[in-house]
């Protein structure tokens, strides 16, 4: 079993189905494409009983970095923004897809394994990663013992220059994940999304990240 794909390789042999990420020059990044490609080749893979094991893997330097901000359609925030439609479109459908496949999936991750990235690493039942693998979402890091109460006040000033909103969010979506289903959860997500792309420090996160500079929150 091959797939012709433009973002993706998938190669059947002795019952592995090998889907590699392959868009290395982006350091894999999640497009449209490729999201829509993912969601396609999964279907293709649960459908074959011959497929007995799932390898997700990575092309050139990393496993994925992430989503691709550099596509388009992520400008200013504003009432009529929804955050939550690309969740809901497309991250959503591809974890109830990998949670659904009837055989067992191997995360095989090196270099970066970023936001969206760890997303689908995680969701395999075992994740093998080499030693240049690092998996990144920013949120928490571990200190010694000496450094503890340095570190405690250099967070708590970087919390408190973040986006506050953002943040009250997550811990929200969090503790409802621990009462609630996996399609719960999502659903969950995709509405919180949709309140965060409507802040303005949305908006100056991603010009942030386009201008390559500091980002400027003011937690509204």
């Amino acid at each position: 079993m091959t797939g012709n794909f433009e973002t993706l390789l998938l190669d059947c042999d002795g019952g592995i189905a090998c889907l590699t990420l392959n868009r290395p020059a982006a350091l894999n990044a999640l497009n449209r494409k490729m999201l829509a490609e993912l969601a396609l080749a999964l279907d293709m893979i649960g459908e074959r009983q011959q497929v007995r094991v799932l390898i997700i893997s990575g092309a050139g330097r990393g496993f994925c970095s992430d989503a691709d901000l550099k596509e388009g359609g992520l400008t200013q925030a504003s009432a009529s923004y929804d955050a939550g439609e690309v969740p809901e479109r497309h991250y959503n459908p591809l974890i109830e897809r990998l949670f659904s496949l009837p055989l067992p999936i191997i995360g095989a991750v090196h270099g970066t394994v970023s936001g969206a990235g760890c997303m689908i690493a995680l969701s395999a039942d075992f994740v093998i990663a080499a030693r240049s693998a690092y998996f990144l979402q920013a949120f928490i890091k571990v200190v010694d013992d000496d450094l503890l109460q340095l570190r405690a006040g250099e967070l708590a000033a970087q919390l408190a220059a973040g986006p506050t909103r953002a943040y009250a969010m997550i811990r929200r979506g969090t503790r409802g994940a621990l009462e609630t289903t996996l399609s719960q959860t999502l659903e969950r997500e995709r509405r919180l999304q949709c309140l965060a792309g409507r802040t303005k420090d949305f908006a100056e996160g991603v010009a942030a990240f386009r201008e390559k500079r500091p980002a400027q929150f003011v937690g509204k």
